[in-house]
């Protein structure tokens, strides 16, 4: 832009020194070349150059750029409280015996597996073998999400040729071991909010403790609706912060994720609608 506003300029004044200001004949022609200086200037040019710089600048391919040292200093602390929260929940994973809760799990999910592989039967285009049984969903054993996901680890375990057909104690708890690992990163995106040391130290808190290791190691219901439940939360506050639609696309996901895992997503309901209430109150 700025070797364009020289040129302008300099035109500009040898225009100037071409006009007879002594003529009088000539009033008509100075008036005309004064009026052509003012609209060839850059002031009156700034709507149309600005937008085809952008457009050219638009059409430039985007190039990824490193973070920096201080972006990595802030990832790298909250990186290594992440993998001590994988160790902490998937070292020996199996080596203890199911939790009556977990058989029940664990056996329900291995049972949706076989209708999977055997759909038909379900739907009687087959006859089934006998005292063959399809997954409903119980209220008793809260959502369907817990026995599809572990399902779904279940099937890739096998494809990979896991012993026991991939159906065994640490598969039937993978999922809610990366969950609860997942659960360790959550704070990292509420330092605007916390600030970097207290966002830190909450995700330290949820490394370590007893209860939140404890029950990601546990195949229930507890581990996916806390993560979700959080995500929820980092979800609307980033929204708030940012206002971008993948925000509000997380946060409904979130959502759904967390009222098909288990009922207690409508005390999470509870919980927001009367904080929404008291701002429009």
């Amino acid at each position: 832009m700025k070797p364009f506003k020289l040129k302008l300029d300099k035109e500009a004044r040898q225009s100037s020194r071409k006009i007879d200001y002594g003529s009088a004949g000539k009033g008509l022609s100075r008036k005309n070349d004064t009026d052509a200086i003012a609209e060839a200037s850059p002031e009156n040019l700034t709507g149309s150059i600005p937008v085809e710089a952008e457009e050219l600048s638009a059409k430039e391919p985007q190039k990824y750029t490193w973070p920096g040292w201080q972006r990595l200093w802030l990832w790298i602390p909250f990186w290594i409280l992440i993998i001590l929260a994988a160790f902490l929940r998937f070292w020996h994973l199996g080596d203890r015996p199911l939790h009556f809760d977990e058989s029940e799990h664990a056996h329900y999910s291995s049972v949706l597996l076989q209708n999977l592989q055997h759909w038909s039967w379900c739907y009687g285009l087959n006859h089934a073998p006998a005292n063959y049984a399809c997954y409903q969903y119980n209220p008793l054993l809260h959502g369907p999400f817990q026995f599809h996901i572990i399902a779904l680890v279940y099937q890739i375990s096998q494809w990979l040729g896991v012993p026991d057909h991939g159906v065994n104690n640490t598969t039937a708890r993978i999922a809610a071991a990366l969950l609860g690992t997942v659960i360790v990163g959550l704070p990292y995106f509420l330092r605007d909010y916390l600030g970097n040391i207290a966002a830190w130290l909450a995700s330290f808190f949820l490394a370590v403790s007893p209860s939140m290791v404890y029950f990601s190691r546990f195949t229930r219901e507890d581990i996916y609706m806390a993560c979700f439940t959080l995500t929820l939360v980092v979800a609307i506050a980033r929204y708030m912060r940012e206002q971008k639609i993948r925000w509000i696309i997380l946060a409904a996901a979130s959502f759904a994720l967390s009222y098909a895992t288990s009922e207690a997503t409508f005390l999470t309901i509870a919980i927001f609608g009367s904080f929404l209430g008291a701002l429009i109150v």
